[in-house]
């Protein structure tokens, strides 16, 4: 009786794939952080999508931007005012919070430098900022051109390489769940690039 050899043939594969470092919504510091966790020049091709979401990044060039957290709410103002004409980076030590007594639609967004330059970050003025529904009920932008800043507002920051900035875009509330989505519309040269960012987010995320 022949005995045939039985030949085990093993294949190991290895392979090797990249991911992008998730978004961390509603907490902007670990967001940043995983996000600096990024290889240096590992920024993806920039992407001009119709209506992105806010599931991930927009990305023009090495900055990305993303939206965190959507909530209603008080917020708190700062009750020196600015000096006029003045880009605004922290409140003063002599400031004292005030917290609002209307409640209003805010909207967290990070900023993050993935290039190996400085990047000179400027919070949009009311005009450029756009958001309403699907069904174009408008949401209106305050305290964008208001001297008085704001607890979580940056006016402007230099964004070093390999860091980010948290801010906040501040909306009435007036005309929230009137619709499924809102859009929301930023200018690109705010971020270094040209053209709009534009972002579609559920309603059903807001807190």
């Amino acid at each position: 009786m022949k005995t045939v050899p039985i030949l085990l043939t093993i294949l190991v594969v290895i392979g090797c794939q990249r991911q992008e470092a998730p978004v961390i919504p509603g907490d902007p510091v670990k967001n940043a952080e995983m996000m600096k966790k990024m290889k240096p020049g590992g920024a993806p091709a920039e992407r001009d999508p119709e209506w992105a979401s806010i599931s991930e990044p927009v990305w023009k060039g090495d900055i990305a931007v993303s939206i965190d957290w959507l909530k209603v709410g008080p917020v708190t103002f700062l009750e020196k005012l600015a000096a006029a004409g003045k880009e605004r980076q922290a409140p003063l030590p002599a400031e004292k919070p005030q917290s609002s007594k209307e409640k209003y639609f805010i909207i967290q967004m990070t900023i993050v430098n993935k290039g190996a330059e400085p990047f000179q970050y400027v919070h949009p003025r009311k005009d450029e900022v756009k958001l309403a529904d699907e069904k174009g009920n408008v949401l209106a932008a305050v305290n964008e051109d208001d001297p008085r800043p704001v607890d979580g507002q940056v006016r402007s920051a230099m964004v070093k390489p390999k860091e980010g900035v948290a801010d906040s875009l501040i909306f009435s509330a007036a005309n929230l769940h009137k619709g499924e989505f809102l859009l929301l519309q930023l200018p690109a040269k705010r971020f270094g690039a040209t053209g709009t960012i534009k972002f579609k987010m559920e309603q059903s995320r807001i807190r």
